[in-house]
């Protein structure tokens, strides 16, 4: 299973349909920039979940797209990625990639970020390490 699969398993299309309206995207677009940052983040994440110390999801009720998600998705991706350069060049991959602007990229990449903790957060917590690791670990 791949990290957008769980993201939509645990919180939907929904939660890409929040964002795309807040950052006044087509949810298409949206969908593919996800397919490009998404798989990206999924290594930094299993990573941290095997150490024990998988970054926390959300504070519950945190919607999607917004600013409390976005200063979230930030801290994931210190913690996932490791500084700003390396978050920036993920969004200058993926623009390559998709066509999709650099600048929309970096704004959408803590929004994911964040999806993505509290995804893997919840798998985490419905199936273990074991769990997780199963679920992701066709990306590593």
């Amino acid at each position: 299973m791949s990290l957008i699969d769980l993201v939509m398993q645990h919180v939907g299309t929904p939660a890409l349909e929040k964002i795309a309206a807040r950052l006044d995207l087509s949810p298409a677009m949206v969908e593919r920039a996800a397919q490009a940052l998404l798989p990206a983040l999924a290594g930094g994440l299993m990573k941290h979940a095997q150490a024990g110390s998988l970054p926390a999801a959300p504070p519950a009720g945190t919607p999607p797209g917004s600013d409390e998600a976005q200063a979230h998705g930030n801290d994931v991706l210190g913690a996932v990625l490791g500084s700003r350069e390396a978050s920036r060049s993920l969004a200058q991959e993926a623009s390559t990639q998709t066509g999709i602007n650099v600048d929309t990229l970096k704004k959408l990449l803590p929004q994911f970020a964040s999806l993505a903790a509290k995804a893997t957060s919840n798998a985490h917590a419905q199936g273990g390490i074991g769990g997780l690791a199963s679920r992701l670990g066709g990306l590593l």
